[in-house]
C-alpha cells in the first residue's frame, strides 16, 4: 500500500470514528441541509443562531473549534484541499469541550429547520475534537 493510500486511510479511520459519536437523528439533519443561494450569508445566520442561543461557554468554543480545524486542515480526505503531511496522530490536541455544551446541542439539534442543522453542524466539529482528543492521547 502506497503511503497516501495509507494517509487516505488513516484519514478514513478518523472521520468514521467521529460520526459514529453521532446519534442518528443528527446524522441525518446533517445529511438534508437547507438549501441556501448565498454562503456569505448562510455563514452570518449561522453565527446569528448562535449568539442566540445563551450556552454558557458555546461562542467561545465554537471559535476555537473553527480556528483548530481551519489550522490542521481537518477536511474530506478525498478533497482536492487535503495536506497530506498531516496525519491524524500529529494534530495537536483539540480546545476543551465545555462542561454541557454537548447535551445543550443534542436538544438544539432537535429543533426544526436551520436551527436544528446548526447544531447537527456544532456537534459534527464536536465529534471530531473528541476524536482528535482520542487521537493525540495516545
Amino acid at each position: 500500500m502506497s503511503l497516501e493510500a495509507l494517509w487516505q486511510q488513516s484519514w478514513q479511520e478518523f472521520y468514521e470514528a467521529a460520526l459514529r459519536e453521532l446519534p442518528g437523528f443528527v446524522l441525518q439533519r446533517l445529511q438534508n441541509p437547507p438549501t441556501v443561494s448565498d454562503h456569505d450569508e448562510a455563514m452570518f445566520d449561522i453565527r446569528v443562531t448562535l449568539l442566540l442561543w445563551p450556552i454558557e461557554g458555546l461562542n467561545g468554543y465554537v471559535d476555537a473549534l473553527d480556528g483548530w480545524i481551519a489550522r490542521w486542515n481537518l477536511q474530506d480526505p478525498s478533497s482536492q484541499e487535503a495536506d497530506t503531511s498531516v496525519w491524524p496522530h500529529d494534530i495537536p490536541p483539540p480546545p476543551l469541550e465545555p462542561v454541557g455544551v454537548w447535551e445543550a446541542m443534542l436538544q438544539r439539534a432537535l429543533e426544526p429547520g436551520f436551527t436544528g442543522f446548526v447544531a447537527a453542524g456544532v456537534l459534527k466539529l464536536m465529534a471530531m475534537a473528541r476524536v482528535a482528543s482520542r487521537y493525540t492521547s495516545q
